[in-house]
C-alpha cells in the first residue's frame, strides 16, 4: 500500500528492487495518485479492491 503509515509502499519497492530488480511490483491505494507518482510500480490497483481483478490481474502476471 502506498500510503502504510511507517514505512510507505515506495520505501517497500525501493527494497524490493534492490534485492530483486525483475520482480513485478502492484502498488494498493486509496490516494488519487497519477502515473508519475506509481513510477516503479508495475501496476497500480485501486481500493476498493475488487477481488476478482485482482485474481485476474495476479493470473496474468504468474502467466507472463
Amino acid at each position: 500500500d502506498l500510503a502504510m503509515p511507517g514505512h510507505d509502499g515506495y520505501w517497500l519497492l525501493e527494497r524490493l528492487r534492490s534485492s530483486k530488480p525483475d520482480l513485478r511490483v502492484a502498488a494498493i491505494t486509496a490516494l488519487g495518485v497519477g502515473d508519475e507518482q506509481t513510477a516503479g510500480f508495475d501496476d497500480l490497483v485501486r481500493k476498493p479492491v475488487d477481488p476478482m481483478k485482482l485474481a485476474d490481474l495476479l493470473e496474468d502476471r504468474i502467466e507472463n
